[in-house]
């Protein structure tokens, strides 16, 4: 189980590196390919179950184009707001890697429940368990150990970056 959310933490620069400046990087983890191939697979199978909660309220959700999607519709109620004389507010939300915060056992609980309508999220909810209670360990990169590798620190929070299951379990978290 801690093998299976674990992973390598890269640091990527999001521009060119400049001398004598900080670099601006992303942090990403990346889990071994067999674990990221068979999260891949689950969330193909788990798509629609997943999809079936969620939707109509998460547009973006294994739709491609949802986000686009999302932006049109906002753009069409605005413009009839605006050519009917009706007050319209749309509020943006920004819930940039949101999916770093939300709680494991919480969304476990919430899977579990969800599952006994809907069966088609029991492979989701088998995974998940898989993970939920795992203190995944996330390493670096070191050329000062033997190994090669540093811990740096064992993962307790949301999914990992990355994970294809990972919105999958957001989503249901955050629309429970």
């Amino acid at each position: 189980r801690a093998c299976l959310g674990g992973g390598l933490l890269t640091a990527l620069s999001k521009v060119a590196p400049v001398p004598d400046k900080v670099s601006d990087a992303r942090p990403v983890k990346a889990e071994d390919s067999d674990t990221s191939l068979w999260c891949k697979a689950l969330a193909r199978i788990t798509e629609g179950p997943v999809r079936g909660e969620v939707i109509p309220q998460q547009l973006g959700v294994g739709v491609k184009g949802g986000q686009e999607l999302y932006v049109h519709g906002a753009n069409i109620k605005a413009q009839k707001a605006t050519e009917g004389g009706v007050p319209l507010v749309i509020i943006a939300v920004d819930v940039k890697n949101a999916h770093n915060s939300f709680d494991r056992v919480l969304t476990q609980k919430l899977l579990i429940e969800k599952a006994t309508s809907n069966p088609g999220l029991i492979p989701l909810a088998v995974a998940h368990e898989s993970i939920a209670c795992a203190a995944n360990p996330i390493y670096m990169r070191s050329n000062e150990t033997p190994s090669g590798f540093i811990h740096l620190c064992d993962n307790r929070m949301a999914g990992g970056q990355g994970n294809a299951l990972t919105g999958q379990l957001f989503v249901i978290n955050s629309d429970g």
